[in-house]
């Protein structure tokens, strides 16, 4: 690709971000949209009663999930095929999913800023709610750091799912959606305290509310666990030719 081998990796950064970035100009304004209607005709709702950054929080760990699932197959066959080593795929996807999490939080609660701004000085009325998972007594820089770590370990959920569809074909891929979503899960249990997608949802399962500095510490052991099984799973993966 023309570029230097120890800076391959930032190269796929670089690219991988702006590419995504590219997906969240048209993601971040469709919900707004969707946000502003709903609120318009439906704010007896409590969900709707929400602060804008706190009501983009389960829209954007289906989004990034969905990236994580677009990682592998959209890219991975792109980069290695030019030069890229895997090893420098794998650090740039992960520093680029890293830097959309936290773009997508900081972008969410500016604009949340923007609606209450425009509230305190117009007739329009955003709503004010929190989260009340996550607790409504944390600071902007504990919020951003949560909300960025659990949307992320959505991406790496995705993309482990769509790793092993990679690399094992459909019949084990399969057993890798599994595998992804008790991955998701392990995450909302540190937050929500129990497992909130149906798919796990016969698993019983529990926690007690936790301080949030062993849910941030939790969350990061998950998110490296993650990375570290996708790496084990592409350092020698074969690249396919279509």
């Amino acid at each position: 690709m023309g570029i230097d081998k120890n800076s391959r990796y930032k190269k796929v950064t670089l690219d991988f971000y702006l590419m995504q970035m590219k997906w969240v100009a048209w993601f971040i304004p469709s919900v707004l949209v969707v946000y502003l209607l709903l609120g318009r005709f439906l704010r007896d709702s409590v969900d709707l009663d929400l602060a804008f950054h706190a009501f983009m929080y389960q829209p954007s760990k289906i989004f990034m999930l969905v990236c994580g699932i677009m990682a592998c197959f959209a890219f991975f066959n792109f980069y290695v095929r030019n030069g890229v080593t895997r090893k420098d795929v794998f650090l740039g996807t992960s520093i680029a999913a890293a830097l959309l999490a936290v773009s997508i939080i900081i972008i969410s609660t500016l604009l949340s800023a923007v609606l209450m701004l425009i509230g305190s000085l117009t007739a329009f009325s955003p709503g004010t709610g929190q989260l009340d998972s996550l607790g409504t007594d944390l600071n902007l820089l504990t919020f951003i750091l949560s909300t960025s770590l659990i949307i992320l370990s959505y991406y790496i959920g995705g993309w482990i799912i769509s790793v092993g569809f990679y690399k094992f074909g459909w019949l084990i891929g399969m057993a890798f959606i599994a595998v992804g979503v008790m991955f998701l899960a392990l995450t909302d249990l540190f937050w929500e305290r129990e497992i909130a997608h149906p798919i796990a949802n016969s698993i019983n399962l529990t926690f007690p509310e936790l301080p949030i500095f062993t849910s941030l510490i939790g969350t990061i052991v998950i998110i490296a666990a993650g990375l570290w099984l996708i790496r084990q799973l592409t350092k020698r993966v074969r690249v396919k030719l279509q």
